[in-house]
C-alpha cells in the first residue's frame, strides 16, 4: 500500500489523502467501517479537534474508545441505573 492511498477516513469522506492527514495513523485504508462508527457518533470535525488536543501517545487509545461508540459509557450508565433501582429507600 503506497503512501498516497487514502486512509479509512478519506475513503469514507471521499477526499484525497492529505500528506498530513490526522486520521491516517488511526484509520487504515483497509478498515473504513472503523471511521464510519466514529464519524456517525462524534462527527469528523469533533474527532479531528479531539485528536489535535490530545498528546500523540494518547490518541490511539482515544480512537479505540471512540470506535466502540462510547459503549463503555453506556454500560456504566446502565449499571448505575440498575444499582439505583436495586437500592432500597428509607
Amino acid at each position: 500500500m503506497g503512501a498516497s492511498s487514502p486512509c479509512g477516513s478519506c475513503k469514507l469522506l471521499r477526499r484525497r489523502r492529505a500528506k498530513d492527514c490526522i486520521f491516517a495513523p488511526y484509520f487504515p485504508s483497509h478498515d473504513p467501517p472503523k471511521f464510519a462508527i466514529v464519524h456517525k457518533v462524534f462527527g469528523a470535525r469533533n474527532v479531528s479537534k479531539m485528536l489535535q488536543e490530545l498528546a500523540i501517545e494518547q490518541r490511539a487509545d482515544a480512537v479505540a474508545y471512540a470506535a466502540r461508540g462510547g459503549s463503555d459509557q453506556d454500560t456504566l450508565h446502565s449499571d448505575a441505573a440498575r444499582v439505583d433501582s436495586d437500592t432500597p429507600t428509607h
